[in-house]
């Protein structure tokens, strides 16, 4: 109903995302890397079905598992990276955002608007600086995906496996380990 499409249509688009899921997860495994969930569009061009979205670490969640300590860690190549590390390292900042969008929400502003104004009243943290030691993870996290895709750079796993020590490295070097485990790890 919400597709608009008939019954053929929306069963030939179910079959696309289950085919296209399956490529991308032996892509991702390639890596080393699990394929937890995904997001794209279809579309309609007369009756043709097309895939209008792209594949990046916006639209997908992929983590490296990895044995460390007795502990295994779900160490994230997308955007939930991010989320954690503001979570974990700016906690602070992370709780105005999240009271800031309750807030425009109630009220039918924009969050940044309501942030900002409460940035300005010294109510809420400054937006932080993201740590270039973590960002430069992050980069060379994207750059492997790239490099596997572009290059067909093949057996990438042991990069990965690098990739996710110097995270988990980057926590326990910062003091907030716990935090990460609390989130990633099992």
């Amino acid at each position: 109903m919400i597709s608009g499409v008939d019954g053929d249509a929306f069963s030939k688009s179910l079959i696309m995302a289950i085919l296209g899921a399956y490529m991308l997860q032996q892509i991702f495994d390639g890596m080393g890397l699990s394929l937890w969930d995904l997001k794209w569009e279809i579309a309609r061009d007369g009756k043709k079905l097309l895939f209008v979205d792209t594949i990046d670490t916006d639209s997908v969640r992929v983590t490296f598992n990895m044995r460390r300590k007795d502990k295994s860690y779900f160490v994230h190549f997308n955007k939930q990276a991010m989320r954690d590390y503001y979570k974990i390292m700016h906690a602070d900042w992370y709780a105005a955002v999240n009271e800031a969008k309750k807030i425009a929400a109630q009220t039918g502003r924009s969050f940044t608007d309501v942030l900002k104004e409460g940035q300005a009243r010294k109510k809420y943290a400054d937006t932080p600086v993201v740590d270039k030691a973590f960002l430069d993870i992050q980069t060379e996290k994207f750059l492997m995906i790239k490099s596997y895709i572009r290059d067909n750079k093949q057996d990438l796993k042991k990069d990965a496996k690098r990739i996710a020590r110097l995270e988990i490295e980057y926590y326990e070097a910062a003091g907030k380990i716990g935090e990460f485990e609390a989130l990633n790890a099992r």
